[in-house]
């Protein structure tokens, strides 16, 4: 029975490692040597995943989304534009002009992939593209941080079925875990070491990690996932392959009714195979000579079903929806349409434009979100940890829809002024520009501003019969004026 592990304060006792898995570790002395993705016989290799990824429609998926990652390698140009931008990482900290300068080198920096002279003329987006890439297809991103007095100077990409994670020593398979202080990765060509990396050295970043410790901290890529899918479409597409380039074309047997000689038949039919026969022997068609006066005939059997008996369309639309469920993609990012589409009038029926912004909510946010960390964790917070880099825009609107959004808003909750503020304006001094722009609340509003205002008093005296009277009338001022003239 193994001894049962002693805890300390603050110590972990779980196990990270297999600590049963010694005769492996053994015979891979320097590390994990073997070219399968797991480094154990559990897992495909890295030569496979490879070349399932040039499968076309897994290609396509690959290269949509490394596009999509693309146009966040730049910094963020305004508010309605993808990009990416360094800020604080405590959000309730002020912005000063120190941090101003910082965010504004870090930036100019990061385009460069740090020093030129160390990283070569790799550029931001090609990092992206390149490390985007990888973990599509092995669920591993590796990029190695090159330091100069324990910063940062210069990060390139690496490839990432070179990069294994160094065996465990003895003590640390006792322990169950790794230490961080020893080396933590390897690199390694055609079986043989040829660099090894401490931990903050080497990114090795795993999108989709387990538990299990026979995967040795490794990812669980889609490609392995979805390694029978892509088999039964590559036999689909070869069943429909061979219709075209062999066999026989079913659809009819030419018979000739002649008592021409069997060479000059056997003449006959060559011509008529030269000039009819499709390319490589596809679609041949039978050719046979029956004696009119025998009356022989002949009568059509079927040797095999046709494509759509056996519903190959409808096979080859779910593979290709079952590829794109596993990477999280709709298929409509691709240009396949299935269903009936542009039905407004079906109430759960979506159009490609909402089908394909739900999908990268569903596939392209994660991936974001999984390389903002990766290079938080291994660039920028060695550098500064209290900024960090953010990708931004994925959800942003358009100056038009969002001026459309302030114009609803400005009838329900908002007020003209308000809705100036949001886009940097000053307010206006009309009454009229701090009320709803909506017509009940504005009949309200003057209703309750016409009861408010002071009304002349009713119960007020006039002037008496007996002034009323004595009130001298304006012909008796003309008649003054006249004598008086």
């Amino acid at each position: 029975m193994t001894e049962k592990k002693k805890k300390a304060d603050g110590e972990a006792i779980a196990y990270d490692l297999n600590p049963y898995a010694v005769d492996y570790f053994a015979n891979n002395q320097a590390g994990l040597t073997q070219d399968t993705h797991l480094g154990t016989e559990g897992g495909l290799s890295y030569l496979t995943l490879r070349a399932l990824a040039r499968i076309p429609i897994i290609s396509a998926i690959i290269q949509t989304r490394v596009n999509q990652i693309a146009e966040f390698a730049r910094p963020q140009a305004d508010r309605h534009s993808a990009g990416f931008t360094v800020r604080l990482r405590d959000q309730s900290v002020e912005v000063e002009d120190k941090h101003r300068d910082q965010i504004k080198t870090l930036t100019q920096w990061l385009l460069t992939c740090g020093d030129p002279s160390v990283a070569g003329l790799t550029t931001f987006e090609m990092f992206l593209r390149a490390i985007t890439r990888d973990s599509l297809m092995f669920d591993q991103c590796c990029f190695e941080v090159i330091f100069d007095d324990d910063l940062p100077v210069a990060f390139k990409a690496v490839d990432a079925s070179t990069i294994r994670k160094a065996a465990p020593s003895k003590e640390e398979l006792k322990q169950g875990r790794r230490d961080p202080e020893s080396v933590a990765y390897l690199q390694v060509i055609e079986s043989k070491i040829v660099a090894n990396f401490e931990a903050r050295e080497m990114s090795f970043g795993v999108r989709r990690p387990r538990t299990d410790l026979n995967a040795n901290g490794y990812g669980y890529p889609e490609l392995e996932e979805i390694a029978p899918t892509v088999v039964d479409m590559m036999r689909a597409k070869a069943y429909n392959s061979a219709n075209f380039t062999h066999g026989l074309h079913l659809s009819g047997i030419l018979a000739v009714k002649s008592k021409m000689s069997p060479a000059l038949f056997r003449a006959f039919r060559r011509e008529f195979y030269a000039m009819l026969q499709g390319p490589s022997g596809a679609k041949k068609t039978p050719i046979i000579q029956l004696d009119p006066e025998s009356k022989e005939e002949v009568s059509s059997v079927n040797l095999s079903n046709s494509n759509s008996e056996m519903e190959y369309s409808q096979w080859m639309n779910f593979l290709i929806k079952e590829i794109c469920s596993l990477y999280q993609m709709d298929p409509s990012e691709l240009g396949y349409l299935f269903g009936a589409e542009g039905q407004s009038s079906a109430l759960t029926q979506k159009g490609p434009s909402e089908r394909i912004q739900f999908s990268k909510e569903k596939g392209l946010r994660p991936l974001l979100r999984a390389l903002e960390s990766w290079i938080n964790r291994w660039i920028i917070t060695p550098i500064a940890p209290h900024l960090e880099l953010v990708f931004v825009g994925l959800d942003v609107e358009s100056e038009q829809s969002r001026i459309d959004s302030v114009s609803k808003r400005v009838k329900a909750y908002m007020t003209v002024n308000e809705a100036r503020a949001m886009f940097d304006l000053e307010p206006l001094e009309n009454p009229a520009a701090d009320m709803l722009l909506d017509a009940s609340y504005m009949n309200a509003a003057a209703m309750n501003a016409a009861e408010e205002e002071p009304q002349e008093d009713d119960n007020e005296e006039g002037p008496s019969l007996v002034e009323l009277l004595s009130m001298p009338s304006p012909e008796d001022d003309e008649l003054e004026i006249d004598d008086e003239s």
